[in-house]
């Protein structure tokens, strides 16, 4: 019948009006949920760039670093041969005294030495004049 075609089509249209109410209710909150979860990810993107930007200037930052290590290195090996060269000049100066001071006791010895052979040969030539 037709009242009961009718009082069926009135719940069907209130049923559908109720989906559609709910429907749109739920489109609501997926545009307010999308909504948090861009500006969340935008967010996200800002904090990894600025990150990205900083861990960029870290990384040139500790390559200078790096590099003004190895010259200081560099120097401090420099300044370590130069000091051992230094240190075997000085011993080798040292050394050389030592020989030339040894030679000259030496050689004052053989010059008295001599001295004393001389004064004996003139004492002898003295004595071999009175002799004659």
């Amino acid at each position: 019948t037709r009242e009961e075609l009718e009082k069926l089509a009135i719940q069907y249209n209130k049923e559908v009006t109720r989906m559609n109410e709910s429907l749109q209710s739920i489109t609501i909150r997926v545009k307010e949920s999308q909504k948090e979860h861009l500006e969340r990810i935008q967010s996200l993107t800002s904090q990894h760039t600025t990150l990205v930007e900083e861990n960029t200037k870290l990384a040139c930052y500790l390559t200078e670093q790096e590099k003004k290590l190895e010259l200081t290195s560099l120097a401090l090996t420099r300044a370590e041969n130069h000091l051992s060269n230094l240190g075997k000049q000085l011993g080798l100066s040292l050394r050389d005294q030592q020989l030339r001071i040894q030679r000259e006791r030496e050689l004052k010895l053989q010059n008295h030495a001599l001295k004393l052979e001389f004064s004996e040969c003139r004492a002898k030539l003295q004595d071999m004049k009175r002799m004659t």
